[in-house]
């Protein structure tokens, strides 16, 4: 029996064959399918050299009377480069060459070593180039050449299968097939293709999965499983029974079965604020002593305290507090500690007990820890990691076969982090050497809107998630467009009817537009208006990143994961960023959330205001265009 044949298409292959007519289209198909089937030597294809090639290699192959095919052709390995009009065809395989290719394995250390074998040997004076089967195995060609198995050429053309599907950068084919035996983490800025890395590595991890485990992907945002298993579906439809998609939280509720608590966030902040200010000497040392806003404290509370899962007040007052950059002196920790335990205290004692969300996660986690399930994934995929905290990490290390050593691939930014409160790995017993990954080029948008992002990145903490280190906020793009627009207004009114002025429902792209607000509130407003301007909308709770008729509008939170063609961000006049703006912590919260927001944009974004601009506007401002017609006089 022959060996199956390993069949290759290049992105111009690819491009070819999307603008070829159906009835050439079809005939595409069956011929690609043959090639995988039969070999090149099938009688239909009537392979031959290309004769005015000095490459041996590239071959002609007729689709039908009057298309062909070139191919590079050595062994079992055929690589598919361009498919067109015979003359035109014929023409380019006449010049063609590997270069691009065999110009990526230049440094390949395994190929350097062969060719200097084969030198030696022979007493050659000229280079030997990798060989086809070199260059199919190398990561470094990944976005290069795609497996052209049964179906791809077919949902190419239909549009069911895209670019990310088929194709990854080198660093991203690295994590995905590197990455095993043990924890990884996957790092960079937004729109470099890291959720990508997670749904391709979560297909491998399924395949390998033994039957009646399943492979878990979770993120701290409710919204984000939703979207990675549509994508999912789309990938690897097959493997859909052998994954789960789950937040953390909704997880932990489970864990939690038949003695679920009462999950009141807004009650439990009410009791912390009722026993913050219940000691007046206390509630003054903290706030107009220490100038902590009842805000922050209440994020050391559940972030800082509950979120690292301290019991003992001594663990406090010695924390390294990671994520956090100002200084808390052990006096203040001291009284902070004090409203913890009588916050605790008054959520857990009366008529009425309640937790707020960090309280849930360090409850599942005692709960499996007292009674380990029963059966626990495969691997584990968290995507957005850098919101989730150390005892969510740890209540995921203790459903995964084997723990901290097993199977975990943590993804994220720290630009993006929205919640106070990190961790270090190593405290966590997650060695990642040698298996992690940053991602440093980003596919979603263009130069001039990651100007605009990495501009305001400079608001934004650059401490690594689960890290101490530092990372750079310089992302390099490969799309350029149009400069993202500012727009400047007297009144809120004026900004909303300008905006809703830019929308048009016979625009093709209307469903692709994103409205990202700070507030709920501002949010229901505007989906107001849209309806009163006969415009449909769908807020981003209802919203999975399918394609579904309206504008999509939601806070710079429901954002997470999603991308938008178009991207309107009003709202941002003085009041925003809200509390003491002198705070380091306050004031990288809020740019990280508008860094969330404004990195969703692919092709267009528009900011706009009312009355005095944000002072994150004056970070910005030189990377975009005013427009005259809605500036103020």
């Amino acid at each position: 029996m022959a060996p199956p044949v390993d069949v290759k298409a290049s992105r111009r292959f690819l491009a070819d064959a999307g603008r070829l007519p159906d009835a050439q289209g079809a005939n595409l198909e069956t011929t690609v399918r043959l090639i995988a089937e039969h070999g090149i030597t099938y009688g239909s294809l009537k392979t031959r050299p290309i004769e005015r090639n000095p490459d041996r290699r590239f071959r002609l192959m007729n689709v039908d009377d009057g298309y062909r095919i070139v191919a590079a052709v050595e062994g079992r390995h055929v690589f598919l480069l361009k498919v067109g009009n015979h003359d035109e065809t014929e023409r380019w395989g006449e010049r063609a060459t590997l270069r691009e290719l065999e110009q990526r394995l230049a440094f390949d250390p395994v190929i350097l070593a062969r060719a200097k074998r084969i030198k030696a040997a022979s007493n050659l004076m000229f280079e030997i180039p990798p060989t086809l089967a070199e260059i199919a195995a190398s990561d470094e060609v990944a976005d290069l050449l795609t497996n052209c198995v049964d179906g791809v050429l077919e949902g190419w053309r239909d549009g069911t299968i895209e670019e990310w599907m088929i194709f990854l950068s080198p660093v991203q084919r690295r994590a995905v097939d590197r990455a095993v035996g043990g924890p990884a983490r996957v790092t960079g800025g937004p729109g470099t293709g890291k959720s990508v890395v997670g749904l391709h590595r979560a297909v491998a991890l399924a395949r390998e999965s033994p039957d009646g485990q399943k492979v878990l992907m979770t993120s701290f945002v409710n919204t984000v499983p939703g979207v990675l298993e549509g994508l999912f579906e789309r990938l690897a439809p097959d493997l859909k029974s052998k994954m789960q998609f789950a937040s953390v939280h909704s997880l932990a509720m489970k864990a939690l079965a038949g003695r679920q608590p009462k999950v009141d966030a807004d009650a439990a902040r009410r009791r912390f604020l009722r026993r913050l200010q219940a000691q007046s000497d206390r509630y003054r040392q903290l706030s107009a002593g220490a100038r902590l806003s009842d805000e922050y404290l209440w994020e050391e509370v559940t972030r800082v305290i509950e979120g690292r899962g301290l019991t003992r007040r001594v663990e406090y007052l010695g924390l390294q507090r990671h994520g956090r950059k100002r200084p808390l002196p052990a006096m203040i920790r001291g009284l902070i500690w004090d409203v913890y335990e009588e916050y605790r205290a008054a959520c857990d004692t009366g008529n009425e007990p309640l937790v707020d969300w960090d309280r849930v996660l360090q409850l599942a986690l005692d709960e499996v820890r007292a009674n380990p399930p029963r059966e626990r994934y495969s691997a584990v995929i968290v995507d957005e990691a850098q919101d989730i905290s150390e005892v969510g990490i740890r209540f995921l290390l203790e459903l995964l076969e084997g723990g901290a050593s097993g199977r975990i691939m943590l993804i994220g930014d720290a630009g993006q982090r929205i919640y106070p409160g990190g961790y270090r790995l190593s405290e966590l017993g997650l060695e990642i050497r040698g298996r992690s990954f940053p991602m440093s080029v980003c596919y979603r948008s263009t130069d001039e809107i990651m100007q605009v992002v990495g501009a305001l990145g400079q608001y934004v903490s650059t401490d690594e998630f689960g890290e101490d280190g530092v990372r750079g906020l310089s992302t390099a793009t490969v799309r350029s467009g149009n400069r993202p627009r500012l727009a400047g207004f007297d009144r809120v009114d004026d900004e909303v009817a300008w905006i809703m002025g830019q929308l048009d429902v016979d625009d093709p792209d209307l469903d692709a537009t994103g409205i990202l607000v700070f507030t709920n509130r501002k949010a229901d407003s505007l989906r107001a208006r849209l309806r009163d301007s006969g415009i449909g909308s769908v807020p981003l709770e209802e919203y999975r990143g399918r394609s579904v008729p309206g504008v999509k509008v939601g806070t710079y939170h429901r954002a997470k994961g999603l991308e938008f063609k178009r991207l309107y961000v009003p709202g941002l006049d003085d009041s925003f960023p809200r509390g003491d703006t002198r705070d380091p912590d306050e004031l990288i919260e809020a740019g990280s959330l508008l860094y969330v927001a404004l990195s969703r944009a692919k092709d267009e974004l528009t900011l706009s205001y009312a009355g005095n601009p944000s002072m994150f506007i004056d970070a910005v401002r030189p990377h975009v265009e005013v427009v005259e017609e809605a500036a103020r006089p």
